[in-house]
């Protein structure tokens, strides 16, 4: 479970928009526009922090039942781990699911306001240094927060158990990255290592190196080596398109839409901000951009 890093961008939104001859056009729509994008983003901001709370609250009750259970000689020190290890799995999923649900809610909003304006004023796009952007770097942020919080309980049980664990030869390990206990082997020996993180490399809205924004998708990523990833983009005005994209001997991938790079199809995709996601196994990692 990728907890997405995105660069914070800390320019306003802007009041002003560039009009077909590069005028200044201060419309009180395109104001209008700002204010309920800025409102509806202050909303999600606020629901975030109220849905990531009541996770690490479920989580934390959840470590807590794990370890008076071990108290109480209802569960053995491996059960523990076993249950830990699940109670850990589903705290990751509820972060990741909270963070893109509340983002999707917002691109919802600004496609829609974008839609009745007829174009995308500057910060109404993921990537444009907006309000967009500095949304989703407080999105990231939050979420590492809650993930270190709930990793400092998961390590608090841990060592409860390490004595007991430690002389059963079981070799216990927190995988970070993950945020997952691994679960301890039926015998002992070497724990296997958990597959290759799912993981974006970069998105760009341009397939040429000298043509910025050209209205296409550029995909770079990393997952199971010589295996497959889907890419998956939705975007405005039901715009969705799914691809199942080869992996390398390094589990490198690139994919385009509509078209792959340097493919001399004709299409652009529609202006508007775009969800990419990525999905293998059971593995997925999401990230936004603006076309």
């Amino acid at each position: 479970m990728e907890i997405r890093s995105l660069a914070l961008a800390s320019v306003a939104l802007a009041a002003f928009v560039a009009g077909p001859g590069g005028e200044a056009i201060a419309g009180s729509p395109v104001k209008q526009a700002t204010k309920a994008l800025k409102k509806k983003i202050a909303a999600a901001e606020d629901d975030h922090d109220d849905c990531l709370d009541h996770a690490y609250d479920t989580y934390r009750k959840a470590l807590k039942a794990i370890e008076q259970a071990v108290e109480d000689a209802e569960l053995t020190a491996l059960q523990a781990v076993e249950a830990a290890n699940e109670a850990t799995a589903t705290y990751a999923t509820d972060l990741d699911l909270h963070s893109t649900w509340v983002m999707s809610d917002v691109c919802a909003t600004g496609t829609s306001l974008t839609t009745e304006l007829g174009f995308a004023p500057s910060g109404f796009l993921v990537n444009d240094c907006g309000a967009y952007d500095a949304f989703l770097a407080g999105i990231a942020k939050r979420q590492a927060k809650f993930g270190k919080k709930g990793l400092k309980k998961l390590k608090q049980l841990l060592a409860m158990l390490e004595e007991t664990l430690g002389d059963a030869g079981v070799d216990v390990r927190i995988n970070v990255h993950l945020f997952v206990l691994v679960p301890p082997p039926p015998a002992p020996g070497p724990v296997p290592p958990p597959p290759p993180p799912l993981k974006f490399k970069s998105v760009s809205s341009a397939h040429d190196e000298g043509v910025a924004n050209d209205g296409k998708l550029s995909v770079r990523g990393q997952g199971p080596k010589n295996g497959t990833v889907t890419v998956r983009i939705d975007g405005p005005n039901g715009t969705t398109v799914t691809k199942n994209v080869p992996t390398d001997a390094d589990g490198c991938f690139q994919v385009g839409f509509p078209s792959a790079p340097g493919d001399g199809t004709p299409g652009n995709l529609p202006e508007g901000n775009y969800k990419v996601t990525l999905t293998s196994g059971d593995q997925t990692a999401s990230r936004f951009h603006g076309v």
